[in-house]
């Protein structure tokens, strides 16, 4: 190759290469002859001698190897399919080192933390503050005892995969949001290239959200999470976050907290205040309604069995506010009656108490319930006060979608159709009245440890955990999936955990207001 080199190349050429080397940068042939060295070599031994003569492309001088690459150079006047390629290869060539970018994302953590600013998610520090977490992010109210710089907190591990994501996204607009004047230089250029469009504050939203959300911290959140918006959604549904106030570790961080149990669907409804037609009634008039789901009524308005406390509830209204009162079964027990005699004796206390509520003018006397005359136990049976018809129809189980049954005058014919449907389609029909068991039949477990604040609720069946913080008493229900060792043991464990989460919490507030 030298040889053919030599006797091709002329002395004019050569002058002209030289001179042309001189105009130009040493720097800029350096970095583009290196990349383009083994493409030179291959072409020069596949080009003739006339076509090798005619360009100024293989112009070389008597050296070495490495003299010759870094004196060739092609002519500007007459670009070729080698200018071409190293025209391709140019961007890369602009892109800044890992290394360089740690510097300045260090500088500007470091102002960004003595500035004062608030960190958001949208708006992090630096490059490296996502890849910490939300712990560790310089959020509102968490104060250190020396600024340092997010890239120096990072471990190996976070240091990695950052190191990874910018080689794999140089142009991510994580790196452009911080990379200084280089990236506004580019930003004002793009700018003016390329005319803007019109743009709703809508698709912005969208595509900054979906921008967002590729951070590595971000990926294994659900939107809701970290959003703001201050629902999270779960295998059940979606669960609103409640803020825990200045005593928890991380001011302003929410957690799902929980007072009470949600009703079951045989629980009996709560009494809703009386309305103007029942007001104006005769006082000697009798209501008649559907008895409520349980088969234990007292008779008497008013007064309602509670089976998860085992206990009778006299409620009422005063005003916009509803009052009630209840008198369990338990301390009658404790004295030697046996659970009947137990529940006939609170029944009459909490009809006495609802008496003296009338005597004192507060209530009105009680209306006894009975049975509606158009009403029915069975399933299926509804009665049209308009037509004074009684309906048949019954949910078709495969198909979640109604029956019809017909309409009949006489309440009995339409309960009979209801069982033809319900036993064609495999249903029960007979579900009107829930019984209630005795507390003796009901499974009971005594605490599976030392933990106070937990006991098993024989009315509730679930382990029922109780502590007190702030001044309040949170509550919290354990239910098992059924009565098994295995089940009752993973239930008291949660109980156990959701204890130990609710002391850790009041110890950490007995602390911040002790300094």
């Amino acid at each position: 190759m030298k040889r053919e080199v030599k006797e091709e190349a002329s002395k004019d050429a050569q002058k002209k290469v030289k001179t042309e080397i001189k105009q130009e940068s040493s720097k800029d042939i350096k970095v583009e002859v290196k990349e383009v060295k083994a493409e030179i070599k291959r072409e020069v031994k596949q080009e003739d001698t006339k076509s090798q003569s005619e360009s100024t492309g293989a112009k070389q001088e008597k050296a070495d190897e490495k003299q010759q690459v870094q004196i060739k150079q092609e002519d500007f006047e007459q670009p070729g399919p080698k200018r071409r390629r190293l025209s391709q290869k140019s961007p890369d060539v602009l892109v800044p080192s890992f290394e360089s970018r740690l510097t300045e994302w260090a500088e500007k953590c470091l102002a960004f933390q003595s500035s004062g600013k608030t960190w958001l998610p949208t708006k992090p520090c630096c490059p490296a503050s996502p890849f910490l977490g939300l712990a560790a992010a310089p959020l509102q109210g968490c104060e250190r005892e020396q600024t340092t710089a997010c890239v120096q907190l990072l471990g190996k591990e976070q240091f990695r995969e950052l190191r990874d994501f910018y080689h794999e996204n140089p142009n991510h607009v994580l790196f452009h949001d911080n990379s200084g004047a280089s990236s506004e230089r580019q930003t004002e250029t793009t700018a003016t290239s390329r005319p803007q469009a019109h743009r709703s504050s809508t698709g912005n939203q969208h595509r900054a959200a979906e921008c967002m959300k590729m951070w590595p911290w971000m990926r294994d959140l659900p939107m809701r999470a970290w959003a703001g918006n201050g629902w999270l959604l779960v295998e059940d549904g979606m669960m609103k976050l409640a803020p825990t106030g200045g005593g928890s570790a991380m001011q302003g961080l929410e957690i799902f907290e929980s007072v009470g149990s949600v009703p079951e669907p045989d629980e009996p409804k709560t009494a809703e205040p009386p309305s103007r037609d029942e007001t104006r009634a005769d006082e000697t008039q009798v209501v008649t309604r559907n008895f409520r789901g349980l088969e234990r009524q007292s008779g008497m308005q008013g007064i309602v069995w509670r089976k998860d406390v085992a206990c009778w509830r006299a409620q009422w209204w005063e005003g916009n506010s509803r009052k009630s009162c209840t008198f369990p079964i338990s301390k009658h027990m404790k004295l030697g009656l046996s659970e009947a005699e137990a529940e006939e004796v609170a029944l009459q206390e909490a009809k006495a108490f609802r008496e003296e509520l009338v005597r004192q003018g507060k209530l009105k006397p009680p209306k006894p319930s009975t049975e509606k005359a158009s009403g029915s136990t069975v399933r299926g049976v509804v009665y049209n006060k308009s037509t004074r018809e009684y309906r048949a129809r019954v949910t078709d189980p495969s198909t979640q979608k109604l029956v019809h049954g017909g309409y009949f005058k006489v309440k009995e014919e339409a309960e009979a159709r209801a069982r033809e449907l319900a036993r064609e389609f495999g249903v029960e029909s007979e579900g009107g009245v829930v019984p209630v068991k005795p507390l003796s039949e009901l499974p009971n477990f005594e605490p599976l440890g030392p933990q106070p604040g937990i006991k098993w609720n024989r009315g509730e069946q679930s382990w029922h955990a109780t502590c007190n913080v702030f001044g309040k008493q949170r509550n919290m229900r354990f239910r098992p999936k059924d009565f098994s060792a295995k089940e009752v043991g993973t239930a008291w464990k949660q109980a156990v955990a959701w204890r130990k989460q609710q002391e850790k919490e009041r110890n950490q507030a007995a602390q911040s207001r002790k300094r």
